[in-house]
């Protein structure tokens, strides 16, 4: 269309001076002609100037498309990713506790298996090769039993002494170092902390560790009405 114009201005040009044969008003007939041409040259510059924009316009507009697409399929990868992720851990999680029923089905009385296999696969989810295991008591705040796991013993977790930990009310924080997830909910007066030491930088997917968590405690609140039982928690 745009060309169509065009051409519609070229010929208006090259007929100015038939179609101009005679002055008007002031002016005579070469200057008329010649502000004629020049009209006409004005009007296809704005033409050719609004063609641009809309161009320029058109051209931002497919970018911003192509970006936003790019933004859509890596937001969709991401996702994939994160969910295969987390159905991983979440088998990880199932096969953990389906372990830990069939063992304890056959003795109940070996509760040091229960915390081991938690934090083991508290550790294997976060990528990490040491951890804690914590059971406060939140009326008296003490420490009523620990349990770590790795090669460097209790030297992480000096510091977090009960007064510390209980003093936050999140139940995932960063304490001294490492990160601290907290069972959601209290068993006669005990709660549960699991202890990562800061070796990632990031820490994803902490429900998963407060259901570790609240196991652990479920699993502690068990050998403690159990008499029989010679569970490592039960040594204060």
């Amino acid at each position: 269309m745009t060309y169509w114009i065009y051409l519609i201005f070229l010929i208006l040009a090259v007929l100015t001076p038939l179609l101009i044969t005679q002055g008007h008003f002031v002016l005579p007939e070469e200057e008329l002609e010649a502000l004629i041409i020049l009209l006409l040259g004005i009007a296809g510059f704005f033409v050719y100037f609004a063609k641009e924009k809309a161009l320029f316009q058109l051209l931002r507009e497919r970018l911003s498309l192509q970006k936003t697409t790019h933004n859509i399929q890596r937001d969709l990868s991401e996702s994939y990713s994160y969910i295969g992720a987390m159905n991983r851990k979440q088998e990880i999680v199932k096969e953990m506790l389906f372990d830990l029923s069939v063992r304890t089905a056959n003795d109940s009385r070996y509760c040091d298996l229960w915390y081991r296999k938690i934090l083991q696969t508290a550790l294997e989810l976060a990528r990490v090769d040491a951890g804690s295991l914590r059971f406060v008591d939140v009326q008296e705040q003490i420490l009523l039993d620990h349990y770590e796991e790795g090669t460097r013993g209790n030297e992480h977790y000096i510091d977090l002494v009960p007064e510390t930990i209980l003093a936050q009310k999140k139940l995932f924080f960063e304490c001294e170092g490492c990160y601290v997830v907290r069972s959601p909910r209290l068993s006669d007066g005990v709660v549960a902390f699991l202890v990562i030491p800061k070796q990632v930088n990031h820490f994803d997917d902490a429900e998963i560790f407060k259901m570790l968590a609240a196991s652990a405690l479920t699993f502690y609140t068990l050998s403690c009405q159990n008499p029989y039982a010679t569970c490592y928690a039960n040594r204060h």
